[in-house]
């Protein structure tokens, strides 16, 4: 397999990546990057190329330099905070190439490892070695963040419902043109055995005509200034106003849970202060809802019991 980086394409490439939410601090990031320019230096420091890109949210600009050094510096405010780095490094005379995408995308994967030299031994035992120090940085609420799983299995639902609606359609309709034809088919031998009902109008007396004692029912008074039409009284359903609250509770959930579990996370610069309130929201709300799920358990058995004493 081949593939470059800067340039460079290397004759033993290992790749792969991991998509679950992932921690990376100033050390980590330190860390890989020393990693990286260590194996491709061992050719020869004159042929080396390094490239570090930061990519900045809600503006165009982005860190770029020579050294991982501009990045760890960076302050890293809130409204321009770090969302993805990437870190390149070649050696164009030895053909050994490193590759790490830190990302907040899972498209192909939130982590990228792409690491290319001409002995597969060392090329395979640099790339395990460092899939396992990237494994460290993944945090055990991934599932929560990453929404691929969630995707394929909406998918699979919309589709299954969708099959389902179809059938159920057709065989309603299936199932009224039968009865139709029945009713038809019943109505026609109705005719042949007795006749029209034109025909017969004439035996019917005026003293046979019993009159149908009127039946005091009382109509719903209906509001004149009150809207109405069709529209007005599905929005009034009660099915209606359930489904808008799923929905929009769900939107709702969806927004709390990108909130509280980030795809991506570097503590760098004052990132470590927000990822540190983070963690504190996340420890208030789950003791407010463990709480209320105590509540629910502990409080019907006392109220059982009090009842029961009292009686």
């Amino acid at each position: 397999m081949l593939s470059e980086v800067l340039g460079v394409a290397s004759d033993i490439t290992c790749s792969d990546g991991i998509n679950k939410a992932f921690v990376v601090t100033e050390q980590d990031l330190k860390h890989f990057s020393q990693i990286g320019t260590k194996w491709v230096a061992e050719g020869g420091a004159g042929e080396v190329t390094v490239r570090c890109k930061a990519l900045l949210k809600k503006t165009r600009e982005a860190l770029l330099s020579d050294t991982v050094d501009t990045i760890l510096e960076y302050t890293n405010p809130s409204k321009r905070q770090i969302y993805n780095i990437s870190l390149q490094m070649c050696n164009r005379k030895e053909g050994r190439t490193f590759q790490l995408d830190l990302q907040s995308c899972e498209y192909p994967n939130l982590i990228q490892v792409t690491v290319g030299g001409s002995n597969s031994t060392q090329t395979e035992e640099l790339f395990h070695s460092l899939m396992a120090e990237l494994n460290d940085t993944v945090q055990w609420y991934w599932i929560f963040a990453c929404r691929r799983w969630l995707l394929r299995l909406v998918t699979w639902m919309f589709w299954i419902f969708l099959v389902l609606l179809l059938s159920c359609a057709t065989l309603s309709v299936m199932g009224t043109a039968y009865r139709n034809y029945q009713a038809r088919k019943q109505h026609e031998e109705w005719l042949k055995k007795y006749g029209s009902v034109t025909q017969k109008s004439d035996r019917v007396t005026t003293g046979q005509i019993k009159d149908v004692p009127k039946t005091d029912k009382t109509q719903p008074e209906i509001r004149k200034d009150a809207p109405s039409g069709p529209i007005w009284q599905l929005i009034r359903s009660k099915q209606f106003l359930v489904q808008l609250g799923v929905i929009v509770g769900g939107i709702l959930l969806e927004r709390m849970t990108f909130w509280l579990f980030p795809k991506a996370v570097f503590e760098i610069g004052k990132g470590k202060q927000r990822h540190e309130k983070l963690k504190a929201r996340r420890k208030w709300i789950a003791g407010v809802l463990t709480a209320i799920v105590i509540a629910g358990i502990i409080v019907p058995i006392v109220k059982n019991i009090v009842l029961k004493f009292f009686e």
